[in-house]
């Protein structure tokens, strides 16, 4: 390569040129493997590395992700005292997440956003510093999500306050159970708290999913061919919405 600079110049720039090409190639299969995690809902060893846990709890890489994606967006979710770590995740997994699941990765979660941008996503738990009453759970799930770009308000705002609600109603459940087996049942403080304040927690993410959806609606003129519209919305709710 010649370069007027003189040939430590010219080498500079060749060397510069080939990590712009590396680049550029190396972003091109992290798109093309993220379109086709979206499309197939099954993912390479090269974008998402396959783990396996052995008896003794060890996990082991297969491989190593040559092209995995950096963390873009992550959403903590602190847990009430009456929800375990994996009875939160395992609620998130089967309702509000269970349409984008990878079947070859557990706990794996594909999605486009409205920019059509490709993510996956997954849960993870983590535990902050413990305090000196038993009532207050220093359990936190959160959901990270992986991709080239930041992610649009479809994941940051609207899927985030979705799970919000569900982990809202699992406490909910807990305390319905418990007061049902012994109706003297003397709550704790932290129960008294939480459901004094459950209809205001509930009416503000309701409030703001509401608005989102506003902003967010369009409108779909139907073909003159479509003799039962109801049977396309019920499509819709059981395939998009994941409701029967």
């Amino acid at each position: 390569v010649y370069h007027p600079g003189g040939d430590s110049a010219a080498a500079f720039q060749g060397e510069v040129a080939c990590k712009l090409v590396e680049s550029i190639g190396h972003r091109t299969n992290q798109l093309l493997l993220l379109e086709s995690l979206y499309k197939t809902k099954n993912a390479s060893n090269l974008l998402i590395p396959e783990t396996e846990v052995s008896t003794d709890g060890i996990t082991s890489k297969h491989s190593d992700g040559s092209f995995s994606c950096p963390i873009q967006h992550r959403v903590p979710m602190l847990l009430n005292h009456r929800v375990a770590p994996n009875q939160a995740i395992l609620a998130l997994d089967s309702t509000v997440l269970q349409n984008f699941l990878v079947s070859n990765r557990r706990g794996i979660f594909a999605y486009k956003d409205e920019s059509d941008n490709v993510f996956y996503m997954t849960l993870r738990h983590y535990k902050t510093p413990e305090t000196e009453d038993g009532e207050h759970n220093p359990n936190i799930v959160e959901l990270q999500v992986h991709g080239l770009t930041k992610p649009g308000p479809s994941i940051t705002d609207q899927l985030a306050r979705l799970l919000q609600k569900k982990l809202l109603l699992l406490p909910l459940d807990a305390l319905s159970t418990v007061l049902k087996k012994n109706p003297y049942y003397q709550l704790l403080p932290a129960d008294v708290a939480f459901l004094t304040q459950f209809q205001s927690a509930w009416k503000s993410l309701e409030q703001d999913i509401d608005a989102m959806s506003e902003c967010s609606t369009k409108v779909y003129e139907l073909p003159v061919q479509m003799q039962d519209p109801i049977m396309l919305l019920l499509m819709f709710r059981q395939n998009i919405s994941g409701s029967t």
